[in-house]
């Protein structure tokens, strides 16, 4: 078996496992390399990127933080998140509800993106231990 046979078929795997359990568990208990950190990002590509925020159903206590942001789309959004982590600019909500929020958006994105998409991220994972996604054109 190649590496790229074998990537291929755990990319796969880890896809069929998200889609019966959900994206969160299976990255709750993911680690490619025991003992590193996973850097963990919200997915974005361009099955992602332009979906509308009035879509998902976020909680009322972040109705203020979409406000604020002047986001219409989750791409939008995942921009103004970005440029606040940047610029230590606090997102105005409890350490626990911005926990929450990206957990959220990474479930989110996940779910709305192809199949192909879902076994290219996992297969990105695979090889560079992070779940650092490049916006992809």
């Amino acid at each position: 078996m190649t590496h790229d046979e074998m990537m291929s078929l755990l990319a796969n795997t880890l896809a069929d496992a998200a889609g019966h359990a959900g994206c969160l568990p299976i990255l709750d208990c993911f680690s490619p390399h025991p003992g590193e950190e996973v850097t963990v990002s919200i997915p974005m590509c361009d099955d992602t990127v332009d979906i509308v925020l009035e879509d998902p159903d976020f909680p009322h206590e972040w109705e203020e933080l979409l406000e604020n942001s002047g986001a219409d789309t989750m791409g939008d959004l995942v921009d103004y998140l970005c440029y606040c982590s940047q610029n230590n600019i606090s997102l105005a909500i409890s350490p626990e509800d911005e926990e929450k929020l990206y957990a959220t958006l990474i479930d989110v994105c996940y779910e709305n993106m192809s199949y192909d998409r879902q076994v290219d991220f996992w297969r990105h994972v695979l090889e560079t231990n992070s779940l650092v996604c490049e916006v992809k054109e």
